[in-house]
């Protein structure tokens, strides 16, 4: 243990960020105080593997074993660049693989459970996507085979699918919970800014029943395979991004081939892709998003986590859930920056921002994981309405408060027309919006040059500024907007 904790004080062969640098202090402390396993909370792309492949490395130099459990092949090999890239020795547990003596070690889950006796044990245990490390699965019986070592756990998202907690006493193995920077502390300059476009009309999932928290997949199906209900995805694309690589998130293998077949009879090149698919076809298939040979992957139930595909650009939701974990690791996969994107897409076919929020909004997680009730901890859980007249975003009240639309007995009937997709206003952008009307208006309430020339020095303005607003005022001329920004502002 105290060897551990001093590798962690040395520095890693690559320079790590403000935030992530303060991610690896903050876990270190951790285990100094005391606990045994941290749970590290970041958002999708914002560099978690950067953070524990560093660790590991560190742990490697002074001759501790680590072992990296991940969950899919192209997450491990994803971690193994990032270790060649520090140039850190270390072996892979995985099909193909021949066991190596390296101090590090990166273990496909199902792999290591087949070679638990062979494996030698670990002075630390790191979980990537860790919302899956709970006491009675294949990642619990991982921790509790190697009961003596300290285990480090990451993810953007700690809760299960049903959103219990990832907490000793959720029945998980985390003891204490890091929370990391919220996705707008790191936009622009590590996440890209997005856009999100939703239906104008909700989505009839009356009467389907849930399983582990999430809407049961096979009568989700039945609703969702059908474009009546979530508007022409391949229309949709073409219109509001057309070009950006996009991956599109359905709920069946069926469906991700139904869908890549709409979108390859429209001229845009696609393709499915699900845990069906053969490891070599999927590694071709990715590399065809990031390369331009494929605009749009459709996907069932494979890359929700870990994909890192800088270039993808845009997040199509074709399946409703009730699972905040899922729906996050799914927008996330729009959101890492790359050079020439300025921003990120979610076509939200399906609302489900209108069930868990906007994508950047302020979460904040403890270890006990979600409540599915109106109330929690006495706060309100996210519950939003879009106005089916103006599109306004607003908590659930009977009145739209920015058109008047008055809904019926509180709650507005699903309609069964085609759903066109609405860009979705973010609250930073509706404030700006509202101070632009305000500065307008301010200068039309003005009755005077004098008060004019009041309102341009308040604002920097040059000094002709006011004369040249007087001189529009006394033609009857309204388009403030048309004069040239440089006119105003002193040089």
């Amino acid at each position: 243990m105290i060897v551990l904790l001093a590798c962690l004080k040395n520095r890693m062969l690559y320079k790590l960020r403000d935030y992530q640098l303060d991610a690896e202090n903050r876990i270190r402390l951790a285990l100094r105080q005391g606990y045994r396993a941290p749970l590290l909370v970041k958002p999708t792309g914002s560099g978690k593997t950067v953070v524990f492949t560093s660790i590991a490395t560190q742990a490697a130099a002074l001759g501790n074993r680590t072992l990296i459990v991940v969950h899919r092949s192209y997450l491990w090999q994803q971690v193994s660049k990032k270790l060649n890239e520090a140039g850190a020795p270390h072996g892979i547990i995985a099909p193909g693989h021949t066991q190596t003596a390296d101090k590090i070690q990166i273990a496909s889950i199902d792999t290591l459970i087949r070679r638990l006796e062979r494996v030698p044990p670990p002075g630390m245990i790191i979980f990537d996507e860790a919302h899956h490390v709970v006491n009675k699965n294949k990642w619990g019986k991982v921790a509790n085979y190697f009961s003596d070592a300290l285990i480090l756990g990451v993810t953007a998202t700690p809760c299960r699918t049903s959103g219990q907690g990832l907490g000793v006493n959720a029945g998980g193995f985390f003891d204490t919970l890091i929370q990391g920077p919220q996705i707008l502390d790191l936009t622009p300059e590590y996440l890209s800014p997005y856009k999100l476009y939703a239906p104008d009309i909700g989505i009839d999932l009356t009467g389907i029943r849930r399983v582990a928290g999430d809407y049961e997949k096979g009568e989700l199906i039945k609703r969702v395979d059908k474009k009546r209900i979530y508007g022409a995805v391949p229309a949709h694309y073409r219109k509001l991004c057309y070009g950006i690589p996009a991956i599109a998130f359905c709920v069946s293998v069926r469906h991700a081939e139904h869908v890549a077949e709409e979108f390859n009879e429209s001229g845009i090149s696609a393709a499915a892709v699900s845990g069906k698919t053969p490891e070599n076809i999927r590694t071709q298939l990715f590399g065809g998003l990031a390369s331009g040979k494929y605009l749009v992957l459709c996907s069932c139930d494979l890359v929700s986590e870990g994909f890192d595909v800088p270039v993808c650009g845009c997040a199509i939701g074709l399946r409703p859930t009730q699972s905040l974990t899922l729906c996050l690791q799914q927008w996330g996969r729009a959101g890492r920056i790359a050079p020439g994107k300025k921003h990120a897409y979610i076509l939200d076919h399906v609302g489900n921002y209108l069930r868990h929020g906007m994508p950047d909004a302020c979460r904040h997680w403890t270890l006990d994981g979600v409540r599915w009730s109106r109330k929690q901890d006495g706060e309100s859980v996210v519950n939003i309405r879009m106005c089916p007249k103006c599109f306004h975003v607003h908590v659930p009240n009977p009145i739209c408060p920015e058109c008047g639309h008055i809904y019926v007995n509180g709650r507005e009937l699903p309609k069964t027309v085609e759903a066109v997709l609405k860009e979705v206003k973010t609250d930073r952008e509706r404030q700006e919006e509202q101070a632009r009307v305000a500065r307008r208006q301010e200068v039309g309430r003005a009755e005077s040059l004098e008060e004019l020339q009041e309102i341009g020095r308040q604002r920097g303005y040059k000094p002709k500024w006011a004369h040249i607003m007087w001189n529009l005022r006394q033609r009857r001329c309204r388009k403030i907007d048309a004069v040239p920004i440089n006119m105003l502002y002193e040089q």
